[in-house]
């Protein structure tokens, strides 16, 4: 009998070492992978760190320039820019005034990417309802009239409305700049 265990004897320290070894081990590659993923984290962190500031004056000038878009086709601005005078038809206007308007969003589509889907939408209805309101008093006078009829006519109308579209979409576009900032 004594044979029989004297292996087992001389093998048990062994199996001891081997079982203390493999729970070490165990420690030490978890601690590595806690350490890993840490280190992981603090890279994702300085990543994103560097992100947000490249990113953020993007996106403040992408606000700032849906801001400028709204301020240039707002009725009053989008009138002095195009300036009505006696030889110029309604139609002729109307026509002008809705192809700068078309180009001025084509110029700062793009924008949409940087700025809130909600942003974009109160830009688009801005945009729209501009375009309605020129075609609105269009339609009350005739084609082959004196453009400076149609000017009147824009204007009572932004007059009637207590708010004018662009003004709102800008003040939306105030509040998420604040809170972007802040």
């Amino acid at each position: 009998m004594q044979t029989l265990l004297d292996p087992i004897g001389k093998a048990f320290p062994l199996l001891v070492l081997f079982i203390v070894v493999i729970y070490f081990v165990r420690i030490y590659f978890k601690g590595n992978s806690s350490l890993k993923n840490n280190l992981s984290n603090d890279f994702s962190n300085k990543k994103s760190k560097k992100n947000i500031s490249i990113v953020t004056p993007i996106r403040l000038q992408a606000y700032e320039r849906i801001c400028l878009f709204l301020e240039r086709i707002s009725p009053n601005n989008l009138l002095l820019r195009v300036t009505p005078n006696d030889t110029i038809s309604v139609s002729n206007l109307q026509n002008m005034l809705l192809r700068d308007i078309r180009e001025e969003f084509n110029h700062n589509l793009s924008q949409q990417i940087y700025i809130s889907d909600q942003a974009w939408d109160k830009t688009v209805l801005a945009m729209q309802n501009v375009i309605v309101n020129i075609n609105m008093a269009s339609i009350e006078l005739d084609p082959n009239g004196n453009s400076l009829e149609l000017s009147k006519q824009i204007f009572s109308q932004a007059l009637k409305n207590e708010i004018i579209e662009t003004q709102e979409a800008i003040a939306f576009l105030k509040d998420e700049v604040r809170q972007l900032l802040y």
